[in-house]
């Protein structure tokens, strides 16, 4: 279920709201806050889906594809306001450089004292994810903090055992296994090069069932990659047209910076029984959570990959994953 928080400066206007939406039936659970400073306390351990607050002093603007949002630490803030309309009143902020603009939150806001269906309406309009439009139906990346835990294995039977029989793998892994890899493609990517597609329509090599692109030779090389430029050369993998699933296969060294993963539908994580493991894990987790990453644990999908599995194991995993994403 996902979660909302409400801060207002008005303890009783707060508990109130959050009363009347748990007593309508919300499907969304609602968690109440006297301060932004306690609402910070909270995220460090635990996730919230959306802020709503009449206090947007902390909070910081964040561009998107198609518009500008109000965040703090990473979470889609909603203005409450005590006036529909800015222009009439005191809600109207100073224009400047950093400063929250009226256009921003003429976008991001809720009049406070209006029908209580009609602020639920808006929630529920805010909470609906953004559809994105391309031409493969997945883009998904298989990474763990662990080692010899199964990262390539399953990549790779996601990319061979695709739905539709078109999957790409992409190696992004600390050392390239492949000993015929001399196209070095980052420097274009880099630069974003016109010709990139065709580049990669040369490379992309089918081998043992699977479509596979290798991007690196060494994990220092792969740190440099970006967010923007995953997002780029997606767009190029998509020109070619012939995938319909993109997985990554990411070693545990290449990413500089886990926004990166954002990137992904899903995040495969594959994980071991032993308990130094699962302490990795949870070290991970908390570092997502207190680097303001914490929407990426939404996406992570933790595997246990059998050991020595042969051919007719992994694809029966792909297909329960598969199954899963279509819940």
């Amino acid at each position: 279920m996902r979660r909302i928080g409400i801060c207002d400066k008005n303890p009783e206007y707060a508990i109130g709201l959050t009363d009347h939406l748990v007593k309508s039936g919300a499907d969304y659970s609602v968690v109440t806050f006297t301060d932004m400073d306690s609402l910070e306390t909270y995220l460090m351990n635990d996730d919230i889906d959306l802020i709503l607050t009449d206090d947007t002093e902390k909070c910081s603007v964040c561009r998107e594809p198609e518009r500008e949002v109000m965040k703090f630490h990473n979470v889609r803030c909603i203005y409450m306001s005590e006036t529909r309309d800015f222009a009439a009143g005191d809600d109207r902020p100073d224009e400047g450089e950093g400063k929250l603009t009226y256009k921003v939150l003429s976008e991001n806001m809720i009049f406070k004292y209006q029908n209580l269906r009609s602020i639920d309406e808006k929630i529920r309009r805010f909470l609906a994810p953004k559809v994105q439009v391309r031409r493969f139906s997945t883009v998904e990346a298989v990474f763990s903090p662990l080692g010899r835990c199964g990262c390539t294995t399953l990549a790779k039977a996601l990319a061979e055992y695709d739905t539709d029989g078109r999957g790409l793998y992409i190696g992004m892994e600390n050392y390239c296994a492949d000993r015929n890899f001399s196209k070095e493609i980052l420097y274009q990517l880099k630069e974003r090069f016109p010709d990139f597609t065709e580049t990669l329509r040369e490379i992309i090599i089918y081998q043992n069932n699977i479509n596979v692109l290798h991007t690196g030779r060494v994990y220092q090389d792969l740190q440099n990659v970006q967010r923007e430029d995953l997002i780029w050369m997606n767009e190029a993998i998509g020109k070619i047209g012939n995938f319909s699933s993109v997985i990554y296969d990411f070693g545990s060294a290449v990413l500089a910076d886990f926004g990166i993963l954002d990137v992904f539908d899903r995040i495969y994580v594959p994980v071991l029984d032993d308990e130094c493991s699962e302490r990795k894990l949870e070290c991970f987790e908390m570092i997502l959570r207190s680097r303001d990453y914490r929407e990426l644990l939404q996406k992570l999908i933790k595997v246990r990959i059998p050991e020595n599995a042969g051919g007719p194991e992994m694809k029966k995993m792909v297909r329960r994953l598969r199954d899963m994403k279509n819940e």
